[in-house]
């Protein structure tokens, strides 16, 4: 898992999406397709109506999976070894799906890459509540509100030029992670902070720009989390 320092470890699910228009020849070719991946990435998979899953367990995904389709291709990462992991793991996917001789990706028309990050903490969730509070948001405002803040959430849509960032930050309690990561983590005993961070764009996509488009994204990401703990003290 990627880690500012040893003592608090950032625990993360990330994923790469590119739609794009409707491959009809892809659901007669989905097996080809399936043992082609399976040979060169994944031990296990499997063939849905107008998709195929592909996963590193035998009964889904425990660190790397990813779903082709005639609409879609994905690339799922959960808990990284390191802030590069998901970049290179999932740029290497693209370049071997490129290649698969079955059937030719169309030109996309969204790219996205998603990251889910929780920072677990040494403080209760109160504290951690009263730190987001006290660093992003002003007091005058909650006073429309009336009575006292017990818990927040905050969500932001940037425009970053290249890309937009859909950003949503809050505090979580002990073991509330649980529900909104699809792996487990001792970790999630701790209580700490929920960062989802959701890079997208539409402009100017080509099938050869995908590579520098994911670490363009990845590096936006980790950018965000860098100057978001940094604001908040962590």
């Amino acid at each position: 898992m990627p880690q500012k320092t040893e003592e608090r470890p950032i625990i993360a699910e990330q994923v790469f999406e590119l739609r794009h228009e409707a491959a009809g020849k892809f659901l007669d070719v989905r097996g080809f397709v399936a043992d082609y991946l399976r040979k060169q990435k994944f031990p296990h998979w499997r063939i849905e109506t107008n998709s195929i899953s592909f996963h590193d367990g035998k009964n889904g995904i425990e660190k790397d999976g990813a779903l082709v389709g005639y609409k879609s291709v994905g690339y799922f990462v959960h808990n990284p070894d390191t802030k590069n992991y998901f970049a290179d793991k999932a740029i290497a996917f693209w370049d071997v799906l490129l290649k698969n001789g079955h059937y030719d990706i169309p030109e996309p028309r969204r790219f996205g890459v998603r990251t889910k990050i929780f920072l677990p903490l040494e403080s209760e969730f109160t504290a951690i509540n009263k730190r987001i509070y006290d660093t992003f948001v002003s007091a005058e405002g909650v006073k429309v509100f009336g009575g006292t803040p017990t818990d927040l959430q905050i969500t932001l849509d940037i425009d970053e030029g290249e890309f937009t960032v859909h950003c949503m930050l809050g505090p979580l309690e002990k073991n509330e992670a649980t529900r909104w990561f699809p792996f487990d983590s001792e970790k999630f005993e701790s209580a700490g902070i929920y960062l989802d961070l959701d890079v997208a764009t539409t402009k100017d996509l080509k099938l050869s720009n995908v590579p520098s488009l994911i670490k363009r994204a990845s590096t936006l990401i980790w950018g965000k989390l860098d100057m978001i703990e940094e604001s908040l003290k962590l």
